[in-house]
């Protein structure tokens, strides 16, 4: 036999040697330490942390944003409760000195039962969980207030005289990055770039007649962020202050670009193919966009659907035109047939693996053989959910290794798979458990009976009862059920005087260990009884 795998630190099983059933305990629901700790029941009959659960509370705060290390290291202590003490340290090489923190860090959970509270491997030792922590003491501004502060430097800076080019306003934006003065210090902002919203790069320098819209991207130095960050660390802020130097956009070229992209796709749903389409340009960043206007419909009883579609084109009037048509700056329609639409549902390889391995290796199970293995996986392992079915099963003995093919139905496809582990032909899958072993959990009382018999039939230093009795005694140190059997207390008999008769009737009882059982068939329940006539 070899050593059989199980979850958390199990004990191992090596050749000849049983491991006791684990003991059953009520679980206890690990609660943050808050006004809203339920009560744990009086009927729990021994106080038992499981793994999973303190490891589901460390990940429900590790989710979460914190303004100072402080409140981290407090929010997970507050998991403190009678059954455990919860210590939270952060690990000092992932902060850097000289600035405010703003990212992940390390920190080390280390949780110890107290009281009368243990793991649920009945071990009471410090278990240290690491988990990363979102920590951001940066300070914050408003893009309001930042806003408003670049408008009012404006004002200043033209009180006496207006800008005469947009390259006056341009260079007059600049300076306030430079300003040391109380409007905004600095040390606070950065502006990365300034754009004239109607005016191409030949006409910079031109003088303006009319109001020009300035994008001006600003971003905050390490020290600071913004109050909304949803758009990221840099605001594109609209400023107004007062020319037909538009670009030209090609309608054709446009098109093919779009055929080209969307039509060797696919997609997994018409919404997907919408929002694609949406990204594919941008007003901003490119003077066209492009919206999904009508669609057929998606026949979702197939695996892959064919849609046909309108595209809708809009330009940014203030910066392009149509090639060729510079009056007209209306939208534009196009058709765009034969678009694929992914029907299928994803089934995760990642997901059914684990199934597989929470299965087999992590349930603590112990199999005899590859039949009985095989008997419960067919049983009690299914995918319906995912739409995959077990087909395959190949036991390897040299390698000890299971290889588990799966197949799915046509609406389902895989992914997180390496191409190697999948026949897009079949979509068959195939996985790999290793280190899969038996063990031999079934007594054949007639082999014991036997061997019982001829250690019994050697009396050559038999002289008396007590004797015969010590004899009973050692048989299990050297017997192969050593592992399997104990002696019944107190079941020794002996019929006869031994010193004094030629015969005697000895009766004695062995009993099963709790996770071995009697070879099918043969015997019931977990005690046997055996009568032998023993002769000098």
């Amino acid at each position: 036999m070899k050593k059989i795998l199980t979850l958390m630190g199990a004990a191992s099983i090596v050749a000849g040697t049983a491991i006791a059933a684990p003991k059953v305990a009520k679980k206890i629901d690990i609660l943050q330490n808050n006004n809203e700790q339920s009560e744990i029941s009086k009927a729990n009959e021994k106080n038992t942390l499981t793994f999973s659960e303190v490891k589901k509370q460390i990940n429900n705060l590790s989710n979460m944003t914190y303004n100072s290390f402080d409140l981290a290291k407090s929010a997970f202590e507050n998991l403190s409760n009678n059954f455990m003490k919860v210590e939270a340290q952060i690990n000092e090489t992932t902060i850097k000195e000289n600035s405010k923190a703003n990212g992940y860090y390390i920190f080390d959970i280390n949780v110890t039962p107290i009281s009368e509270s243990s793991w649920e491997n009945d071990e009471k030792s410090t278990i240290k969980f690491t988990t990363a922590v979102k920590v951001d003491e940066r300070n914050v501004y408003t893009e309001s207030e930042v806003k408003e502060t670049i408008s009012l430097y404006l004002q200043n800076s033209f009180a006496k005289s207006g800008p005469k080019t947009v390259l006056d306003v341009k260079k007059t934006l600049l300076r306030i990055a430079n300003s040391t003065n109380d409007i905004l210090p600095s040390k606070d902002i950065i502006i990365n770039k300034i754009v004239s919203g109607d005016l191409n790069e030949q006409d910079i320098n031109l003088p303006v007649n009319e109001v020009v819209n300035f994008s001006i991207s600003v971003s905050l130095k390490d020290d600071f962020k913004w109050e909304d960050t949803k758009n990221g660390a840099v605001k594109v802020l609209e400023i107004e202050q007062r020319v037909d130097g538009r670009e030209d956009i090609d309608f054709s070229k446009e098109v093919e670009e779009i055929k080209v992209k969307f039509l060797e796709g696919q997609y997994n749903s018409v919404d997907e193919f919408k929002k694609e389409i949406a990204a594919h340009k941008s007003l901003n960043n490119n003077g066209i966009s492009y919206l999904l206007k009508e669609n057929s419909d998606n026949n979702t009883s197939v695996p892959i659907a064919l849609i046909d579609s309108t595209i809708e084109a809009t330009i940014d009037a203030k910066k392009y035109r149509w090639l060729g048509e510079p009056d007209d700056n209306g939208n534009k329609e196009f058709k765009l047939n034969s678009v694929k639409i992914d029907n299928r549902v994803e089934t995760s390889y990642k997901e059914i693996q684990k199934q597989i391995n929470d299965f087999i290796l992590n349930s603590n199970k112990q199999y005899e053989s590859a039949p009985e293995l095989y008997n419960d996986i067919n049983k009690n392992l299914n995918f319906d959910d995912k739409g995959a079915i077990i087909t395959t099963l190949e036991y390897d003995e040299k390698t000890n290794t299971l290889k588990m093919f799966v197949i799915l139905n046509q609406m389902n496809k895989w992914t997180n798979a390496e191409p190697e582990l999948i026949n897009g032909t079949s979509n068959t899958a195939s996985f790999e458990i290793n280190n899969i072993t038996f063990i031999n959990k079934s007594v054949n009382p007639t082999a014991l009976l036997e061997e019982f018999s001829t250690y019994m039939n050697e009396m050559s230093n038999i002289e008396n009862n007590n004797d015969i009795e010590a004899k009973v005694k050692t048989y299990l140190e050297n017997s192969k059920f050593k592992e399997q059997l104990d002696l019944v207390e107190n079941s020794i008999n002996i019929e006869g005087d031994f010193e004094k008769e030629l015969e005697v009737i000895l009766s004695v009882s062995f009993k099963l260990r709790d996770e071995f059982k009697w070879t099918e068939g043969t015997q019931t329940g977990n005690q046997i009884d055996i009568t032998k006539l023993l002769s000098k």
